[in-house]
């Protein structure tokens, strides 16, 4: 149908090609929100569907999950090859909490 062609081109200017909202309004004479509209209903109907990669670590999941259980603005997990030796927590540890500790700070 036109409506499906119309939501698959929209769909595409904006995640293929990296096209604005604005960009794409400008382009088919659409207002902006009505593009957002119809981006949503792309995802609603099945013609848009987002995957997600996660990091290699693993981890990604359980830090979301503890941020949405705790409200936490951002939760990190680092995996630590031996829990149990002081000195490896730290090392394993230390470059996450400072790079963590920069972005708090930025």
């Amino acid at each position: 149908s036109e409506q499906h062609r119309l939501l698959y081109r929209i769909a595409q200017a904006y995640y293929v090609d990296g096209l604005t909202q604005k960009q794409i309004a400008n382009r088919f004479g659409l207002s902006r929100p009505k593009v957002s509209r119809l981006l949503q209903k792309g995802r609603d109907n099945g013609i848009i569907s987002i995957t997600l990669t996660p990091p290699p670590n693993g981890m990604a999941d359980l830090e979301h999950a503890l941020e949405q259980r705790f409200g936490l603005r951002e939760a990190v997990v680092v995996p630590v090859s031996d829990p149990d030796d002081h000195p490896t927590v730290v090392r394993e540890l230390g470059p996450a909490a400072a790079e963590c500790l920069l972005r708090s700070i930025s």
